[in-house]
């Protein structure tokens, strides 16, 4: 059984770093990484998807033969 103890576990969002809190411009700017970053991993996803079908013709022929392949 899995037991939760809040005073090991607990984090506020502001991030509170030895007693200290965050200032709103580093909790602003920590969120702004996060969303830079998870939207350039996925464009870097798509991206090199779509280069290795353009590289390898074969393969976008068979995925294009079998569309439920996308899933």
């Amino acid at each position: 059984m899995w037991v939760r103890r809040p005073d090991a576990t607990r984090h506020d969002a502001a991030g509170a770093n030895d007693g200290e809190r965050l200032a709103q411009e580093e909790i602003l700017g920590f969120f702004q990484l996060l969303l830079v970053g998870g939207q350039e991993t996925t464009t870097n996803l798509i991206n090199n998807a779509l280069l290795c079908l353009v590289d390898n013709p074969d393969q976008l022929a068979c995925l294009e033969a079998a569309s439920d392949l996308l899933p």
